[in-house]
This record gives C-alpha cells, structure tokens and sequence, in this order.
C-alpha cells in the first residue's frame, strides 16, 4: 500500500503534463495535489513502533499511546520461519504481535530486522513454537 499514494500521484502529474484540455490538466493537477496532501496528513497519524534497550512504545501523531517495558513482557512466543512474536505483559491492550506472512491484514516495515531486535532484547523469555496461536 505503501507505493499506492505515490504511484497515484505521478500517474496525475502525467495527467496533469498530458491532458487533452486545459480543464482535464487541472482536474489532474488538483487530483494530484489533493492525492500528495492526503497521503501526507495518513502518513502523520500512523501509528510508530519504537524499540530501544529498555522495551517498546507506540507513538500516534507524536505522542504517546502505551509503552511496555521488557521487565514487564510475562512470556514471548517466536516463530522464526515467519519471522513472527507475540509479546504478552499481562495487558492485552499493551501486548504486541509482529504477525506471520498470512492471516493477518497488516504487516510491519522491515519486519525481519523487526524480529531480530525483539528476540535479542528478550533473551531467556523468548519461546520457539511452531505457531503463534496456542491450541
């Protein structure tokens, strides 16, 4: 989804440069700039994961929505294959699941490198399963 918005945009600019009329150049150029804003402005309120050495947190629109330590994080299940985790505090409104490859309707950005952070803060609490949903 993530080369919809540009690849949308750059089909009206070479509407905009190509159009038949000057009434369809600026449709096009509008619908282009309207396009750029709007992929701008979901940009800007999407949700960011950010890891360090003490654990995660998510931010929305620059602020705060929940952090977790790794203290906190009661058990964490992994499979590699997948490049999958599901971290448990004891909160579900707090847990975090970086998702298989199916199954689920979103991913991560550079999930593998996503999955190996993860994995090496967590250490000893980290479980190798075969799936992530328990029987």
């Amino acid at each position: 989804m993530r080369w919809l918005v540009p690849a949308a945009i750059a089909l009206g600019l070479l509407g905009a440069a190509a159009g038949p009329t000057a009434r369809a150049r600026v449709t096009f150029g509008v619908g282009s700039g309207t396009l750029a804003l709007l992929g701008a402005i979901g940009r800007w309120r999407r949700p960011t994961l950010i890891i360090d050495e003490q654990g995660y947190r998510v931010t929305e629109r620059g602020r705060e929505r929940l952090s977790v330590a790794f203290a906190e994080v009661v058990r964490a299940r992994a499979v590699p294959a997948e490049r999958a985790l599901y971290l448990d505090c004891g909160d579900p409104a707090r847990n975090l699941l970086v998702p298989p490859r199916h199954g689920f309707g979103f991913r991560f950005a550079r999930q593998a490198e996503l999955y190996l952070l993860l994995a090496r803060q967590l250490g000893d609490k980290l479980v190798v399963v075969a799936e992530l949903v328990e029987p």
